[in-house]
């Protein structure tokens, strides 16, 4: 699967707003956070949950459990610095 540019955005913008690793947060906060609503009028995408779980099974973002709260993995945060490829 490759990345379509809403995948990159909610990445970058999680990056930026330092959801990474302990610092995980719910799925809607993030939603409001990252500005998911801006994000799908400009490059389209569905469902924030929906999205959220396709990064996690490339294993860019952890669920920590049942999947209500999420962050970067280290693999999200080197795939932002462009240190990994998907």
């Amino acid at each position: 699967m490759t990345l379509e540019s809403y995948h990159q955005h909610l990445l970058f913008n999680m990056y930026s707003k330092k959801i990474i690793g302990h610092r995980y947060k719910s799925i809607e906060k993030i939603a409001r956070i990252c500005k998911w609503q801006d994000i799908v009028a400009e490059h389209g995408g569905g469902r924030i949950k929906t999205v959220i779980r396709q990064l996690s099974r490339l294993g860019l973002v952890n669920l920590h459990g049942k999947g209500k709260v999420a962050s970067l993995t280290q693999n999200g945060v080197l795939y932002v610095r462009g240190e990994f490829n998907v």
